[in-house]
């Protein structure tokens, strides 16, 4: 990661009438770099790092959690039809967000042989 100093610096290089092309080559920078660089710049009037934001998730913890001790042989499908707009692989992504095996088989077929 670049600091907000040498980011500045190459900016400013820019800024004094240079092209993309020279600054990038002098910094040893990619002008795709100086170019989103120059758009933080404009839009924010910083040039730190944007934050990241962390996406709210349609599958609520706690209910996963409950609905998992309640009902320990439903298929990913039927959690998923549980929440709204819901989808077994999005089930299972949570699964493994919150550390939660899947039961593999059911019990009773465990000692049958195929």
């Amino acid at each position: 990661m670049y600091s907000k100093d040498f980011r500045k610096r190459a900016l400013d290089y820019i800024d004094e009438g240079h092209s993309f092309d020279e600054a990038a080559d002098v910094f040893k920078v990619g002008q795709g770099t100086l170019y989103e660089w120059r758009k933080l710049r404009n839009e924010t009037g910083d040039l730190g790092r944007r934050p990241h934001n962390k996406a709210v998730t349609k599958y609520n913890s706690e209910k996963l959690r409950r609905l998992v001790k309640e009902h320990p042989l439903w298929s990913l499908d039927d959690f998923a039809k549980e929440f709204e707009k819901g989808q077994a692989a999005g089930i299972s992504a949570a699964f493994k967000r919150l550390g939660i095996s899947q039961k593999k088989r059911l019990a009773n077929t465990l000692n049958e042989t195929k």
